[in-house]
């Protein structure tokens, strides 16, 4: 599944920071489809998004992390998933209000 960690004061400003990320990615989205949003235990002024994205057919896991450059401009590979954060020294654009987001691969049939 994936996830985004939003900075937000309620869900529904979560949920505009989520369809943000999506607006900015639609062109290689099939399907997107909100899961749960819930506050994050771990942090004050946190929510996690979970979210199923289906990516169109031309879009392949090698890719990916061009296709999500205009989300963040350095992501680790994982290996099962990709992963921006804020965190990391060389990311130095990720979404605003997003702290970190892990994005797994999964293309139509």
């Amino acid at each position: 599944m994936n996830s985004l960690f939003v900075e937000a004061v309620n869900e529904l400003e979560a949920r505009a920071v989520t369809n943000k990320f999506l607006e900015k990615l639609q062109t290689y989205i099939i399907h997107s489809k909100v899961e749960k949003v819930e506050t994050y235990w771990k942090i004050e002024g946190m929510y996690v998004v979970n979210l199923m994205i289906i990516w169109q057919k031309h879009v392949t896991r090698d890719g990916l992390e061009e296709v999500l450059s205009p989300v963040a401009d350095k992501w680790i590979d994982l290996g099962d998933c990709l992963l921006a954060s804020k965190n990391d020294e060389e990311c130095t654009y990720l979404l605003e209000g997003i702290d970190l987001v892990n994005i797994y691969f999964r293309q139509a049939n």
